[in-house]
């Protein structure tokens, strides 16, 4: 009796040490609220790598690539290419199987990013004589620059490296025509030929004798020069690279007959748009509705992350910090699960006990 005595005390005392150390000791499954989105833990080594601060990340994100070709040398080559298309000496370059194998397993890297018009009559990289590869292409009806094109503008001047920037219109635009005539449009057609009243109504005032063709014609260059300077004013990534020298913005007027281009060169007003600064409003604004009312979205990046012009956004997991109201019950309802499981450890080592006292009695 006296051994089992022995036995028995030191286990449970034992028991009851361990048990109490680790129903109080802190869950290793739940982090600190500091610890979610601040720091970068590795567990190879005994430093923590600290995630770098907004600021650090802003400027790195703000750091735009190589320029892929100078802006004025892109520009004679779609000078030469144009050339080569309009006398029916178009080489039809890198269009080849070996082509397509380099650009898949390189990437992309155009040297030159155009707006035209999705007019069918205006193939792009054909009046270009450019391959596959070569031009950044977005094509819309009217070579307007509203949000969508202006975005995708920036992840050409901004990812790819792309220097050079066109906004190509043609001879006898319908979009521009249906505008100087006052033509009935209905459906989404109405929003997006919004974007090139303003340059009608200002050949109107120019020229307010401009009728028919003439004015037809006047408003074709003015919407090209009203998308340039749609880039300019509404596009921070746009309008820091051409004031860097990274990138140059011109128009220029394609001739459905001739094949030829006129280059209207950059905008005339470029300085006084570029001094004016960038509309911040712009960046988070769509077309117009069709009854009037501007339709706002959200910039890209704030779907993952909270927003920099104000307004909250929770963070996309693991890419920022907790909410901490929710560390303290999570950390509470641990410790409780832990005591719970104290409990049972106990009356399972006080059954234990028992039954070595009982073995131990009955054998004398």
């Amino acid at each position: 009796m006296s051994c089992a005595v022995k036995i028995g005390a030191p286990l449970i005392s034992a028991l009851l040490l361990t048990s109490a150390t680790w129903a109080g000791a802190p869950s290793h499954d739940i982090a600190p609220p500091h610890a979610a989105g601040h720091a970068a833990v590795s567990h190879s080594h005994d430093e923590v790598s600290p995630t770098p601060s907004d600021s650090s990340a802003d400027a790195a994100h703000a750091e735009a690539p190589a320029v892929n070709l100078d802006p004025r040398e892109a520009l004679s080559r779609l000078i030469d290419g144009n050339d080569r298309f309009r006398y029916g000496e178009s080489r039809f370059p890198r269009f080849d199987s070996a082509r397509r194998s380099e650009t898949f397993a390189v990437g992309q890297k155009p040297f030159a990013a155009v707006i035209g018009c999705a007019d069918s009559r205006v193939p792009i990289e054909a009046i270009f004589d450019q391959g596959i590869g070569d031009l950044f292409v977005v094509r819309v009806a009217g070579n307007v620059a509203g949000t969508n094109e202006i975005g995708t503008i920036e992840y050409g001047v901004g990812h790819l490296g792309t220097g050079l920037i066109v906004v190509l219109g043609h001879t006898k635009c319908g979009a521009v025509t249906a505008v100087t005539e006052g033509a009935a449009v209905h459906g989404h057609i109405a929003t997006l030929v919004e974007n090139i009243a303003p340059a009608v109504q200002t050949v109107k005032q120019r020229d307010p004798e401009a009728r028919g063709a003439r004015l037809i014609r006047l408003s074709v260059r003015a919407n090209v020069q009203q998308s340039m300077a749609d880039l300019l004013s509404k596009s921070e990534t746009v309008a820091t690279a051409v004031k860097s020298g990274r990138a140059k913005v011109v128009g220029g007027v394609y001739d459905l007959q001739t094949g030829a281009i006129e280059w209207l060169g950059e905008h005339p007003g470029q300085d006084a748009i570029l001094a004016g600064g960038v509309d911040a409003s712009a960046a988070h604004t769509t077309h117009s509705d069709p009854k009037g009312s501007p339709t706002k979205k959200p910039a890209p990046h704030q779907a993952e992350g909270a927003s920099k012009h104000g307004g909250t956004v929770k963070p996309a997991q693991g890419h920022g910090p907790t909410t901490p109201t929710t560390q303290p019950h999570a950390a509470a309802k641990q410790k409780q699960d832990n005591w719970l499981v104290l409990g049972g450890l106990l009356g399972i080592s006080a059954a234990s006990s028992v039954a070595t006292i009982h073995f131990v009695y009955n054998r004398r």
